[in-house]
């Protein structure tokens, strides 16, 4: 049990004062505090946090994206003046690069520790070399450049907006037109070891997976507006951050074409939901889909895809309303499981580390743990306005904010 906490304010002597009692002793009673130094557990238990100590500051207004080479150099890039830094093994960081474009959304790495650097707006993606040398690499004609990731094959895909759609880049810069979403903006992009390609878009809060080939399905169709960021862990399971409300999302698109005309299949998602109870709000009961999950599973067994391949959002009856930020797990099988959501909070990246989940979010910039048998720990605060990004590093993790 958390412990309890009583403030006496005045005295039972003091003229025209009565003695009042507060009481906090759970999680969500101590979560609305602030935190210095210390974790705070899902019973409302309080340990010492792991230790926080700042190694860089790059002076920029956001650290926006983040990769890391083979060598353990990290890679940062900030807004709103363009700048990349370098963070080499000593975690000492100097400024290896200025794009004419103020803001670098996407980092990547390819085997040969060469750094490409997506910028936007007017996005166009520049190549480095280890010196910081760089030259324009690949220009999609897009406004931005949100995502991009490399295949185990070295083929590197490129996650734009504001058309949503996505370019395959060869070795020499050659770039093509590899999958057209309709949406509006690919946000998140990763690579699963099979070649397959997970994207998130925007405002429909799609998840696809497409095949080398171009052959797409949508693995689900959030409630949430934004797919803001995606994993994929060596178990298989795909780890996702969505944000933006269920008011934000707008009527469905048209369905989305690939190059060649071939249709998408059909995705058809079972969601199986045991939500961690967030503070400020109360876990659902009997009859509104709670205890297991059951009834949310039951009601989602009907959710099949529609003849374009997606699920209405209109029947979900109020689903996500309220809700302004998610993580779910996407098993192989397909199935759906919502792991956290919150009101208050927006999460900005996730980060599966052995057999436990670290996320970020934007609530003075606090990380959280969550373990497998879905255990929430407030793991540290770092009293930033948002942690954008986890970057795991030996036997500790950065965290850019």
């Amino acid at each position: 049990m958390g412990a309890a906490i009583l403030v006496v304010l005045g005295s039972s002597w003091a003229l025209g004062v009565s003695t009042k009692f507060w009481s906090a002793a759970t999680y969500e009673d101590f979560a609305r505090g602030n935190f210095a130094g210390v974790s705070l557990s899902r019973e409302g238990a309080m340990t010492l946090a792991p230790q926080l100590q700042e190694v860089f500051n790059t002076d920029q207004a956001m650290v926006w994206s983040v990769a890391r080479d083979q060598r353990g150099n990290v890679y940062l890039g900030t807004g709103h003046s363009g700048k990349v830094f370098r963070m080499g093994a000593d975690l000492k960081g100097s400024l290896i690069f200025e794009a004419p474009e103020p803001d670098v959304f996407a980092l990547a790495v390819d085997k040969d520790n060469q750094i490409f650097v997506g910028t936007s707006p007017d996005g166009k993606i520049y190549k480095m070399d280890s010196s910081g040398k760089g030259k324009e690499f690949f220009n999609p004609q897009a406004k931005y450049i949100w995502a991009m990731a490399f295949a185990p094959d070295g083929t590197l895909y490129v996650g734009t907006g504001d058309r949503g759609k996505i370019y395959r880049v060869r070795a020499n810069g050659e770039g093509e037109l590899f999958y057209d979403t309709h949406q509006s903006n690919i946000m998140s992009l990763a690579a699963a070891p099979n070649n397959e390609l997970i994207a998130g878009s925007e405002p429909n809060g799609l998840l696809y997976r497409i095949s080398s080939s171009g052959k797409a399905s949508v693995l689900y169709d959030s409630p949430l507006a934004e797919i803001h960021r995606v994993a994929v862990a060596p178990d298989g399971n795909i780890y996702v951050a969505a944000l933006g409300s269920a008011e934000d999302r707008r009527f469905r698109l048209p369905q989305p074409q690939p190059p060649g005309g071939q249709a998408p299949v059909q995705a058809v998602t079972t969601i199986t939901v045991q939500a961690v109870q967030e503070p400020g709000m109360p876990l659902p009961g009997p009859g509104d889909g709670g205890g297991q999950g059951q009834g949310r599973a039951d009601n989602a067994a009907s959710e099949r895809s529609t003849g374009n391949g997606f699920t209405s959002g209109a029947s979900r009856s109020g689903e996500g309303r309220g809700i302004k930020s998610a993580l779910y797990r996407v098993s192989p099988d397909g199935t759906v499981e919502t792991l956290w959501s919150s009101a208050r909070e927006n999460v900005f990246d996730l980060l599966p580390s052995g057999n436990r989940l670290l996320f970020s979010t934007d609530d003075k910039g606090r990380i959280y743990e969550l373990t497998p048998d879905r255990r929430l720990s407030l793991l540290t605060q770092t009293d930033q306005e948002e942690t954008t990004r986890l970057i795991p590093y030996e036997n500790f993790f950065l965290a850019t904010t």
